[in-house]
C-alpha cells in the first residue's frame, strides 16, 4: 500500500510542477525542451535497441555459420584422411607389384640363361650326331671299297648309324628345332 501512495503522490507532484511551469513562459519553454529531449532520448534508445537487436541476431547468425564451417572442415579432414589412407594403400600395392615383377624378371632371366645352356648342349648333340653319321657314312664307303674283307666293318658302321636314325625317327624332328621353338616362345 505504501508503494501505491508513494506513486500517487509522485504523480500529483509531477502534475503540480507541470501546471506551474506551464503558467510561466520560461518554465513552459523549459518544460517543452525537457519533454522534447526526453522524446529524442527515447527515440535514440529505441533506435539503439533495434541496432543492438540486429547486431545480436547477426552475431548469432555468424556463430551458426562458424559452427557449420567447423563441421564441414571436420568432414573434409575425415575425407582427406580416408583419401590419404587409400593413397598409402595404393602405394603399397604398387610397391608389391613392382617387387613381384622384379622377381619375375629375375626368374625369366634365369630361364633364358638355362635355355641358352640347353641350346648349347643340343647344338653339341646335333654336332656329335652329324659327325657320327658322317663317320658311319665314310665307314660304309670304306667297307664297300674293301669288298668281302670289309663286311665286318660294314656291320659296325650300320650299328653306329642305328642310334642316330632311331633318335631322328622317335622325334620326327631335329633336336635343334625344339631349341628354336623354346626361344621363340620365350621371346613372345
Amino acid at each position: 500500500m505504501e508503494a501505491q501512495e508513494l506513486i500517487r503522490s509522485g504523480l500529483e507532484l509531477t502534475d503540480t510542477l507541470i501546471t506551474y511551469l506551464a503558467k510561466d513562459a520560461v518554465g513552459s519553454e523549459f518544460l517543452g525542451s525537457y519533454i522534447g529531449n526526453g522524446r529524442t532520448a527515447e527515440d535514440l534508445a529505441d533506435k539503439q535497441k533495434v541496432k543492438l537487436s540486429t547486431l545480436t541476431q547477426t552475431s548469432k547468425d555468424m556463430e551458426q555459420a562458424a559452427e557449420q564451417m567447423s563441421g564441414r572442415a571436420e568432414k573434409n579432414n575425415e575425407r582427406l584422411g580416408s583419401i590419404f589412407t587409400a593413397i598409402q594403400s595404393l602405394g603399397e600395392s604398387v610397391t608389391r607389384i613392382e617387387e613381384g615383377q622384379r622377381r619375375y624378371a629375375e626368374q625369366f632371366k634365369s630361364v633364358i640363361a638355362q635355355t641358352m645352356e640347353i641350346k648349347k648342349q643340343i647344338d653339341g648333340i646335333v654336332n656329335i650326331s652329324e659327325q657320327t653319321n658322317l663317320l658311319s657314312f665314310n665307314a660304309s664307303i670304306e667297307a664297300a671299297h674293301a669288298g668281302a674283307a670289309g663286311a665286318g666293318f660294314r656291320i659296325i658302321a650300320n650299328e653306329v648309324k642305328t642310334p642316330v636314325r632311331e633318335h631322328q625317327e622317335s622325334d620326327g624332328q631335329n633336336p635343334l628345332r625344339h631349341g628354336q621353338a623354346v626361344r621363340e616362345h620365350l621371346r613372345a
